[in-house]
């Protein structure tokens, strides 16, 4: 039995343009994944023409970015990006991804567990589990408990403690998850690290993605593109002609994604 609606949900915030990449996310999750309803959580409509390229593939749902979470400000767009991703995913359930995910292949196989998530790695080791993808069924326990940890009065840790770029950077968005996955194995099922995240954040993982050409593991449903560390080194310099032209990893997925809708705004 199917759990997890046929819902995809991405949040747009703050003062970014909206980007080939995101619109690129977009068409993939479309193309690849024929999602019943697809949504924009946003506290703005985009503009620009690669909106304009996607946006009758979404329903468009203005909301107000909270700046604090139990009473812990939120310093950072990320941060206020990821509450907001427990907020949704626990009303609706569904499918999250970032603005930042290429969808390869679909994620329907993993539609009948409660929720689904996939090991991050770093230096062959489990970092964290990510939160880029996120697959679950309305309030599904795991991703109530691991909100909960949010807050300095319940959580396992310290809740949530980031500034911005700091030393708690991600801990509450992937090591804390990582480590209640150990608590409460009978509530989520972790996809290894190839899933959605066969090439991480770090220089050799980018490499890989953008300057290399490598095969996909047989089991990779997403890319994360890493946009926070990529974009000034690979992302921004990457529009139609280079996912056409190229000969890397990336530009070879687009491709494949593309082949029936491509993008040439």
């Amino acid at each position: 039995m199917l759990v997890i609606p046929d819902l995809a949900t991405f949040i747009y915030i703050g003062d970014m343009p909206f980007s080939y990449i995101h619109a690129l996310a977009v068409r993939s999750a479309a193309e690849v994944n024929r999602f019943e309803r697809m949504r924009l959580i946003c506290d703005r409509v985009p503009t620009g023409k690669w909106w304009n390229e996607c946006r009758d593939l979404l329903e468009v749902e203005m909301a107000t970015p909270p700046d604090n979470v139990f009473g812990v400000p939120l310093r950072h767009p990320s941060h206020i990006t990821d509450v907001m991703r427990f907020h949704e995913m626990l009303s609706t359930g569904g499918v999250f991804l970032d603005l930042d995910v290429l969808c390869v292949k679909p994620l329907n196989q993993y539609r009948s567990n409660a929720c689904v998530l996939g090991r991050q790695e770093r230096d062959g080791q489990e970092y964290g589990l990510g939160c880029a993808v996120m697959m679950c069924e309305p309030h599904a326990a795991f991703v109530d408990e691991w909100f909960t940890g949010y807050d300095p009065a319940r959580s396992l840790w310290h809740g949530f403690r980031s500034m911005g770029r700091d030393a708690y950077w991600s801990e509450m968005s992937t090591r804390y998850a990582s480590m209640l996955a150990r608590r409460m194995p009978d509530d989520l099922t972790v996809l290894e690290y190839t899933a959605f995240y066969p090439y991480n954040w770090e220089p050799a993982g980018l490499r890989a993605l953008f300057e290399e050409n490598t095969d996909l593991p047989e089991d990779t449903s997403c890319l994360h593109l890493w946009e926070a560390n990529a974009w000034p080194p690979y992302l921004s310099k990457i529009g139609p002609a280079e996912v056409e032209r190229g000969d890397t990893t990336f530009t070879r997925a687009a491709r494949t994604v593309l082949a029936g809708a491509p993008l040439r705004a």
